[in-house]
C-alpha cells in the first residue's frame, strides 16, 4: 500500500501496478476500498457513504489472506 497523505495536495499520476483507492478510515482499504478509475473520481466517496476518506494506492494483485483478515 502506498498512502496519500493529502489527496489534494497530490501531484504525480498512478503508479503502474496500483490501482487508487477510497476508504473510510479505521476499516481495511483492501476489503473496504473502493476503486477509483482516475482522480477526476475523487469526490465520489460521498456516494458510497465515506465519511472520513482515506486515499492510497493498492497494488492490483493482492494476496487472499489480506483480503479475507479480519
Amino acid at each position: 500500500m502506498i498512502p496519500i497523505p493529502d489527496i489534494n495536495k497530490f501531484k504525480g499520476s498512478i503508479p503502474s501496478g496500483h490501482d487508487l483507492v477510497v476508504y473510510e478510515r479505521g476499516t481495511s482499504p483492501y476489503r473496504d476500498g473502493f476503486m477509483l478509475y482516475g482522480f477526476n473520481e475523487v469526490s465520489l466517496y460521498r456516494s458510497f457513504g465515506i465519511k472520513n476518506p482515506v486515499f492510497c494506492f493498492l497494488p492490483n494483485s493482492v494476496p487472499d489472506e489480506l483480503l479475507m483478515a479480519d
